[in-house]
């Protein structure tokens, strides 16, 4: 009787543990609501400099693309290359669609678009793992009408929508 008792306490106490432990990063706006937020792979100071290097998109994920606090988005195809100064937007044909001046400090990546976004974008620099990388930052709201129909009227007011894009580091920058 008493083994089993200790058994249900060992067992409540683990439970409780792990409730705790999850709940810490659960209101993360880069997560679907309850899904935990586990820590990037390297710490911000490592984040800029294993940042610098060609970027393969895998996906453009938007909050509340399709339902109220999930990240649905689009598949793409375009590649980002970021060096200690420059970044390059590239289409999936490797035209060049955007281009401008970067800098990264604590894993924050601020670039200034000068063609097609013209504004500074801050993006947090997350690693799921050595080559699997998420640029989160803040966006217009977007769904898929925005894309069919590249309607300039979602591009108004305050960019507030939690969006990621999320690649693979297919190259490392040769500066």
């Amino acid at each position: 009787m008493k083994i089993n008792r200790l058994y249900v306490i060992l067992g409540v106490l683990l439970v409780s543990c792990g409730i705790n432990r999850n709940a810490q990063n659960e209101d993360s706006i880069w997560r679907d609501e309850g899904i935990r937020d586990k820590d990037s792979k390297y710490n911000v100071a490592q984040r800029c400099e294993k940042i610098r290097g060609t970027i393969e998109y895998k996906s453009i994920l938007h909050k509340g693309f399709l339902e109220p606090n999930v990240f649905n988005g689009m598949i793409v195809m375009n590649t980002l290359e970021i060096t200690e100064d420059s970044a390059y937007y590239r289409d999936i044909y490797g035209n060049i669609k955007d281009q401008g001046r970067c800098e990264c400090q604590n894993g924050i990546l601020s670039i200034y678009w000068e063609i097609l976004f013209k504004r500074t974008i801050e993006y947090e620099v997350y690693f799921n793992s050595r080559k699997s990388v998420e640029l989160r930052y803040l966006d217009y709201f977007k769904d898929t009408d925005y894309y069919f129909t590249a309607d300039s009227s979602y591009l108004k007011g305050e960019p507030n929508n939690p969006t990621k894009i999320s690649g693979e580091l297919i190259s490392k920058s040769k500066r």
